[in-house]
């Protein structure tokens, strides 16, 4: 009875530790701080302003660049932004999302209901138009 409850209480220790971890080296993010939103082509074309903090110089200031997606809906689309960079997007970060005068109806759907149901964006988002 002794040996049982050893080997069930080093069980249940030991089943406890994860071998995988939610932890993000600070050099592959990708903090994005803008992202404009456009109908390109019957697409949707997503351009991300983010923060290049790999390049730093002696002023603590850091480079900006953009890169831009492209997909049938923002699903899609945000999927062909993390394709082009080779890091972790962070959209956690984004204050401003900005929607181009081309969207239509079905479009604006995609994108509100993106913007509800993605846990990377923080609903304090501004939408801009």
């Amino acid at each position: 009875m002794k040996r049982i409850l050893i080997c069930l209480m080093c069980l249940l220790v030991l089943s406890g530790c994860r071998s995988g971890s939610d932890y993000i080296e600070p050099e592959s993010r990708i903090i994005v701080s803008a992202l404009g939103v456009d109908q390109y082509n019957e697409e949707l074309l997503l351009t991300a302003e983010y923060v290049n903090i790999n390049t730093t110089n002696n002023s603590d200031s850091y480079n900006i660049k953009i890169i831009t997606g492209q997909g049938e809906n923002m699903f899609s689309a945000i999927g062909d932004l993390k394709n082009k960079i080779d890091g972790e997007l962070m959209l956690r970060q984004c204050p401003a999302i900005i929607l181009g005068t081309s969207l239509d109806s079905e479009n604006l759907k995609d994108i509100y209901s993106f913007l509800l149901t993605e846990e990377n964006i923080s609903l304090g988002v501004r939408v801009v138009f």
